[in-house]
């Protein structure tokens, strides 16, 4: 499916995974992208090198891949499908919008093809999945009301391969 791009070139359709998630899960769909596009789109961004190849967002040791900012109220489950020669561990940096406090650091290690993790419906701890069970890591409280959680995907900074995403879906809980 080729489209054009915000300068007016020709592209793959950045939006088709989104679409085809939005089609599958309706309401409950909080954030889909396939990064089919030739650049980061729908408030993604890069800190340190990254780079959009091939349907799929590269993080080198280090780099991390900011997620648009998130609005709490109903647990959310957020899964990366990585690529198959990606490295299978990386770490979620979040911290509330305004915050000066130090982002929390949370380990994630892949279950299989994609790292996950949950966000409970007050914003106020994250659950991953760990070898014994699930492992939760408590947040600080927002510093307003309408603070949105910040969540950096990265690549560690002594990682040994690029992490490669290839889609980040995030659904909201059933009500």
């Amino acid at each position: 499916m080729y489209y054009q791009d915000a300068a007016g070139r020709p592209s793959t359709d950045p939006d088709l995974y989104s679409r085809a998630q939005a089609g599958t899960y309706g309401e409950r769909l909080a954030l889909a992208d396939g990064f089919d596009g030739s650049a980061l789109a729908n408030g993604f961004s890069f800190q340190g090198r990254g780079q959009v190849a091939a349907g799929s967002v590269i993080l080198a040791a280090g780099a991390a891949l900011a997620l648009p900012p998130v609005k709490t109220g109903r647990g959310i489950s957020v899964t990366s499908r990585l690529g198959a020669a990606s490295s299978r561990t990386a770490v979620l940096h979040a911290q509330w919008e305004g915050s000066s406090t130090q982002a929390a650091e949370v380990p994630l290690t892949a279950d299989g093809p994609q790292l996950s993790f949950r966000i409970a419906p007050s914003g106020l701890s994250i659950t991953v999945p760990a070898p014994q069970g699930e492992r939760t890591v408590n947040l600080p409280s927002p510093v307003g009301s309408d603070a949105s959680l910040l969540l950096k995907i990265g690549n560690p900074p002594d990682a040994r391969s690029d992490l490669v995403i290839e889609s980040i879906l995030a659904l909201a809980s059933a009500q």
